[in-house]
């Protein structure tokens, strides 16, 4: 098994982010965060498996870089914690945590009282909302 040190810098995080950091936490047998690109991997794959399955990931404005850690990491102001392969179980088990709340299609917000302005309460409309 070898470590390997992932790190990459993406041209619009908020919609890939998510997704290499899953992909990554399946990748190896163990995982660390140390940094909020920097990942490093336990696994039995190749550098170059590694590659194939996140290269799908980046874009062409993206960067990615994949290193064999051969030797102790030096680390500042940050430290590694290990964590197992994240796996999805296939079905949830047990009770789930829901809650819903039904939607009152005629009702509108306005303000609770005068002297509340940031307080927000719903009030039905009067007369019906539904056309015939």
């Amino acid at each position: 098994m070898r470590t390997y040190l992932i790190t990459y810098d993406l041209a619009a995080p908020e919609f890939a982010q998510p997704l290499i950091a899953k992909q990554i936490m399946q990748i190896g047998q163990t995982w660390a965060r140390p940094l909020e690109t920097a990942w490093l991997v336990r696994t039995e794959l190749e550098q170059a498996e590694l590659e194939r399955k996140l290269g799908p990931y980046f874009d062409e404005d993206d960067a990615l870089i994949i290193l064999a850690v051969e030797s102790g990491v030096g680390l500042v102001n940050t430290s590694v914690r290990w964590f197992p392969r994240r796996t999805r179980p296939s079905r949830p088990s047990g009770p789930r945590n829901v809650v819903t709340f039904p939607y009152l299609a005629a009702a509108t917000a306005k303000p609770a009282r005068n002297d509340a302005p940031h307080s927000l309460v719903m009030v039905p409309k009067q007369g019906n909302s539904r056309s015939a």
